[in-house]
C-alpha cells in the first residue's frame, strides 16, 4: 500500500492504493481500508472494495483530529488465495494543526481624548470542524511604536472575544491587533493591524475667571485670574492664556498676551481703566497638544468703572489796601 503523502494539514484527505500479487494469476476479491489514530484501534474507513487487476484505492479519508494515524489494507482473499493484510507500519501519517483567520472590528475609527474603545474578534477555522478555542491577546500601539498588550488571556467563545475598554492617553494615531494563541486543532494567528486604524484628537477644554471685584474707582487697577481645566486623570493643559478687555460693549483687545500657564492657572498683569463706563474681561485659551482652544465667559467678569473723585481748591491771593488821593484845599 502506498498513500503517497506522509503530512498534510488538518482539513485535507488522503487515498490509499493497495496491490495485492500472487503466484498463480491475479488476485481478485476485496479490500477493508483501516485506519489507527496515535495507535488506537483500527477502524475500516472503506469496506469491501473490488480488487480489479490486483489493485484497489480508497475512497478520501479526511482525518478530523491533529495526530498520528497509520493506514492498512486488509485483503478478504479469493478462491485462489489466502487473506492477507498490509504492514502499518510503512503508511505513517501526521495530521498537522490548520492555519486560522483571525479577523478584528473596532467599531469607530475617531474618539476624543478621555474616551474609550473595544475591540471585537473573530477566529474561524474549517468549516465542518470544531470552532476554534483557546485565548486571544489584544494589543495595540501609539504612532507606530511597540505593542503593548492591554487584554490579555480572553477566552473565546463561538470563536469570538471582545477586549475590555481601552482608554487612550494621549492624542495621536494607534493601531490595534489581536493575536489568536492557537488550539489542539488550530495554529495561531493575529490580525491585520492596518485594519483598525483609530484616530484620537484633542480634548475640549473649559477656561474660567475671577476679577475679584466688580466695581472700582478710575485710577485704580484690576488684574484677573485664570484657570484652565481638561480631563480627570489626564495632563493638566498647559500653553498660554491671552487676557482680553473690551469697554462699554466695544471690541475686545489684548492687554496681557501670551501669559504662560502654571498647573492650569495664569495671572493677567495689573490693567488700569482710563475710563469711566463698564468693561468686560475674558480669557483666551491658546489649546496644547492634548486639548483644544476655549476662551472664559464674558458675562461673568464685568466691571464698572466709576467717576474718581475731584479736588477743588481755591485761592484769594492777598487783599491790598486802597490809597484814596486827597485835593488840596483852597486858601
Amino acid at each position: 500500500t502506498w498513500l503517497g503523502v506522509d503530512t498534510i494539514i488538518l482539513g485535507q484527505s488522503v487515498t490509499d492504493n493497495v496491490t495485492v500479487t500472487g503466484q498463480f494469476g491475479t488476485p481478485t476479491g476485496t479490500v477493508d481500508f483501516q485506519y489507527s489514530y496515535n495507535g488506537s484501534d483500527w477502524m475500516v474507513y472503506d469496506a469491501g472494495v473490488a480488487v480489479v487487476d490486483g489493485s484497489a484505492i480508497s475512497t478520501w479519508n479526511m482525518p478530523m483530529d491533529v495526530g498520528n494515524y497509520q493506514f492498512q489494507a486488509v485483503y478478504s482473499g479469493d478462491g485462489t488465495y489466502l487473506s492477507s493484510m498490509s504492514c502499518p507500519h510503512s503508511e505513517p501519517l501526521c495530521v498537522e494543526k490548520a492555519p486560522t483567520c483571525t479577523c478584528t472590528v473596532l467599531g469607530v475609527d475617531t474618539i476624543i481624548l478621555g474616551q474609550s474603545v473595544t475591540d471585537n474578534v473573530t477566529v474561524s477555522g474549517i468549516d465542518g470542524f470544531p470552532v476554534p478555542t483557546g485565548s486571544v491577546d489584544f494589543q495595540v500601539r501609539y504612532e507606530g511604536g511597540s505593542w503593548t498588550v492591554f487584554d490579555a488571556n480572553v477566552a473565546l467563545v463561538d470563536g469570538t472575544a471582545t477586549s475590555a475598554f481601552y482608554m487612550p492617553m494621549a492624542v495621536g494615531n494607534y493601531q490595534f491587533q489581536a493575536v489568536y494563541s492557537g488550539d489542539d486543532n488550530y495554529l495561531g494567528s493575529k490580525s491585520c493591524p492596518l485594519s483598525e486604524p483609530l484616530s484620537v484628537e484633542r480634548a475640549p477644554s473649559t477656561t474660567t475667571t475671577i476679577l475679584g471685584v466688580d466695581e472700582i474707582v478710575l485710577g485704580q487697577s484690576v488684574r484677573d485670574n485664570a484657570t484652565v481645566t481638561g480631563l480627570d486623570g489626564f495632563p493638566v493643559p498647559s500653553g498660554t492664556v491671552d487676557f482680553q478687555v473690551s469697554f462699554n460693549g466695544g471690541a475686545w483687545t489684548t492687554y496681557d498676551a501670551g501669559v504662560a500657564l502654571m498647573d492650569g492657572s495664569a495671572i493677567s498683569t495689573w490693567y488700569t481703566p482710563h475710563a469711566a463706563g463698564n468693561y468686560t474681561f475674558q480669557a483666551v485659551f491658546s489649546g496644547d497638544s492634548n486639548y483644544l482652544e476655549s476662551h472664559s465667559n464674558p458675562l461673568s467678569e464685568p466691571l464698572h468703572v466709576e467717576k474718581a473723585p475731584s479736588n477743588t481748591t481755591t485761592d484769594l491771593g492777598i487783599c491790598q489796601p486802597v490809597v484814596v488821593p486827597t485835593l488840596n484845599a483852597k486858601k
